[in-house]
């Protein structure tokens, strides 16, 4: 389950922007002022997608449903165990336990 809330989280973020650097080496024709002294360029980068066709919501809204499943998933193993133990467990630890008062009980 903490799988599905990782994933609502990383969907989440997709709306953030990318930040990246990247350094590239120039090389010119004829003398350029602008590249004297160092012929590498570093450049930064924010980058953020204005339009993604719906890419970004669908995302989103698959992780929210996954999350769902899961809980659903959740709910429905602790239900089962409810009413396993409620048919069959529940009788046995009653015998164990009334197995002990009567052991620890009488003195």
């Amino acid at each position: 389950m903490q799988a599905a809330g990782l994933e609502v989280q990383i969907a989440q973020q997709a709306y953030w922007p990318t930040p990246s650097v990247s350094m590239e080496r120039v090389q010119t024709q004829l003398p350029d002022p602008s590249f004297a002294g160092s012929p590498q360029v570093l450049t930064f980068r924010l980058q953020q997608p204005v339009w993604t066709g719906g890419r970004l919501a669908a995302q989103s809204n698959k992780a929210l449903a996954n999350q769902g499943i899961e809980i659903a998933r959740l709910a429905e193993i602790q239900q089962a165990l409810a009413i396993y133990l409620a048919s069959n467990g529940a009788p046995a630890l009653l015998l164990v336990s009334k197995s002990i008062v009567v052991t620890v009980g009488p003195a």
